[in-house]
């Protein structure tokens, strides 16, 4: 997958070798995409992609909202690969803020204005993710916040219950953890998520300072 502003476009490089700029196929998103996150394969976990409301990607975009992609079984868009399906929208969702409880207002001030990255699934069921994001604070006038903001959330979402495709979906805030050592370069997965126990609901987050550190967030 490769990021072009509003657009996000896809080649599987199991079935076709399309050499960059060109692609097998791409999706418009309402905004600028900032991040993509994929569903890692998690300890005694069961696949069930052939589920229509299994989702497989989430996507952060700059106006503060997250979409929730599937897999491709749908078959709604276009591409130029035999074979290939490419993944579609199922739910687009605000970010923290429109479903918050009251324990989540002491950190909803700091994530005003703010925009989510590197967001990263530690945890996954059939209709939840747990992920982590970077959220930078919002600089007040004439003064710079030199750190960020670890924000932990639970990503739930269900049919809509009509005859379409799509989900409602929702976000709340269940941790948040300050870093004041400085700032977050990038948060990744576990790379034994699929055979540790011990590696869901946690990351590797790498600082500025060159630090390297194990976030398993805490409910606070």
């Amino acid at each position: 997958m490769a990021i072009d502003g509003k657009t996000l476009h896809m080649t599987p490089l199991d079935k076709a070798i399309v050499p960059p700029p060109m692609y097998a196929s791409s999706l418009e998103f309402p905004a600028p995409v900032v991040g993509i996150a994929t569903r890692p394969c998690f300890f005694h976990e069961r696949s069930s992609r052939t589920d229509r409301n299994w989702v497989e990607f989430l996507v952060t975009m700059s106006d503060r909202k997250v979409a929730l992609l599937n897999f491709g079984l749908l078959g709604n868009g276009v591409s130029l690969t035999p074979g290939f399906s490419p993944p579609s929208i199922m739910a687009t969702v605000d970010a923290p803020g429109t479903n918050s409880s009251d324990k989540e207002m002491d950190i909803l001030p700091a994530l005003e204005g703010s925009v989510l990255r590197d967001i990263t699934i530690i945890d996954a069921n059939k209709d939840s993710f747990t992920v982590i994001a970077v959220a930078s604070p919002k600089a007040a006038r004439e003064k710079y916040i030199s750190f960020d903001n670890l924000i932990e959330m639970n990503i739930s979402w269900n049919a809509s219950g009509d005859s379409s495709q799509s989900l409602s979906a929702e976000i709340t805030i269940t941790a948040s953890l300050p870093l004041r050592e400085g700032r977050a370069l990038r948060i990744v997965n576990w790379s034994d998520t699929a055979f540790t126990e011990k590696a869901r609901g946690s990351a590797l987050v790498e600082l500025s300072d060159g630090a390297l550190s194990n976030i398993h967030m805490v409910e606070y």
